[in-house]
């Protein structure tokens, strides 16, 4: 466990107190030679980066589904909230082969992570399904940003796939 910048050991052990099950955990924060040849920093940098890579979908770089699930599902907050699809996208995989879809995918994550600022979430769903929370916007500044969105998704040109129109 990290909090703040100190990186405490937990253990833990269920044991039967007069007839009662009980869980037991030990905490302690870790020293730099308790570590014996990794560093607080290097376990930390190592926790952040699965914890990145977790949260990531492989293909596009936005978060995933699972993040999603796990940190954003249950939140309760003032957010303008959109599903993007993309348009025919099973036609791209289908005409231009998987490659172009991938292409889709991607520069349409790109497109869209590009207008938005460090407090919205851009999450793939799944497949060509995405999730746009936009935090602290009025409603008019929400449709504005979507309109904007729409129009960089529709001048998406794809490298090698130039007839791929996106909508």
């Amino acid at each position: 466990e990290i909090v703040g910048n100190t990186l405490y050991e937990i253990i833990g052990a269920y044991v039967t107190v007069d007839g009662e099950p009980c869980v037991v955990e030990l905490i302690r924060p870790l020293e730099e030679d308790s570590l014996l040849e990794t560093s607080v920093t290097q376990v930390k940098n190592r926790l952040e980066d699965y914890y990145s890579r977790a949260y990531t979908d492989v293909l596009t770089g936005i978060y995933n589904r699972r993040y999603y699930e796990e940190k954003l599902k249950d939140v309760h907050v003032s957010a303008g909230v959109a599903l993007i699809d993309v348009d025919d996208f099973k036609l791209y995989n289908d005409y231009y082969g998987h490659n172009a879809g991938d292409a889709v995918l991607s520069a349409v994550a790109e497109r869209v992570q590009n207008e938005l600022s460090e407090s919205d979430r851009f999450i793939r769903i799944g497949g060509d399904e995405f999730l746009l929370v936009l935090f602290g916007k009025t409603k008019e500044q929400f449709y504005d940003s979507l309109k904007k969105i729409v129009c960089e998704i529709n001048d998406t040109k794809i490298e090698g796939f130039e007839g791929a129109r996106l909508s």
